[in-house]
Formats: C-alpha cells, sequence, structure tokens
C-alpha cells in the first residue's frame, strides 16, 4: 500500500525545514516525505489494525491512498473494500472520486504468471505523474 502526496503537508517539521506528515501508527509517528518504513504483522487483524489508520490520516491529509491487496492478505476487492465501508463512512464515494484505489496484486506485479518489476515500477510512475498533474491543475 502506498499514500501519495496530492496536497500540502502539515505544519510539523524537521531539522532541515523539511515537514513532517503523520503516519496515523502510533508506533511510527510522523515522518518526513519520503521516509520508508516496514511494518510486520501476522493475522488479518493485525494488518487491518494497520492499514486503517494508515488510510484515515493520508485521507485527512488529502492524499491518494492505494491499496494493493495480496492474496494473502484479503482475498478480493470486495473483502478491501469492504473493510474501507466498515472504516470509514461514505468510502464508495472515496473510491469513486478517486481517492482510494484498491487493485488485486496480480493486476498489479504480474504478467501472466510471472511478477514483472518493469511493469509494476511504470504503473506506479505513471500513478504519481497523472496524480501531479491532477494537484497541479486543481491548484491553478
Amino acid at each position: 500500500m502506498i499514500r501519495t502526496v496530492v496536497n500540502e503537508m502539515n505544519s510539523a517539521s524537521t531539522g532541515n525545514g523539511s515537514r513532517l506528515r503523520d503516519t496515523g501508527l502510533e508506533a511510527v509517528g510522523e515522518v518526513a516525505w519520503g521516509t520508508h518504513f516496514c511494518v510486520f504483522y501476522e493475522t488479518k487483524k493485525d494488518l487491518l489494525d494497520i492499514v486503517v489508520p494508515f488510510f484515515k490520516a493520508g485521507l485527512q491529509a488529502n492524499e491518494f491512498c492505494l491499496w494493493i491487496v495480496a492474496r494473502s492478505e484479503l482475498r478480493t476487492f470486495k473483502e478491501a473494500k469492504a473493510v474501507l465501508n466498515a472504516a470509514f463512512h461514505g468510502s464508495d464515494g472515496l473510491l469513486e472520486n478517486g481517492n482510494v484505489e484498491i487493485v488485486p496484486f496480480d493486476k498489479w506485479f504480474m504478467t501472466g504468471r510471472a511478477v514483472d518489476f518493469h511493469r509494476a515500477i511504470t504503473r506506479f510512475r505513471q500513478k504519481v505523474k497523472r496524480l501531479s498533474s491532477a494537484d497541479l491543475a486543481e491548484r491553478g
């Protein structure tokens, strides 16, 4: 899952002046834009305890949220959508408006039966470019 900036960052900042972003995860806290971190989980409940506050923080900051759903986590788009519906009132609108996108792992990363990293990287770049263009057009 990723969150991509489509609006200004919050007001907290680091020593070098870059602003911090709320991850929604108490154990991680606020981080500088571009920070990478990994969170391990054992159960589906653990995963949802991570995903829901992470997405909530992103949506509150007017960020685009992408959830790539692996079969080992949630079996279907419908199941992931149901999780968001339970967590966020009006999540159907978030999906329709493009604030949130849920994509099955195989559709994002696979070509046939093989993982295609080039395709996945290209998709990420295209998504960020589209979001950046839309954000610039919105700001006028």
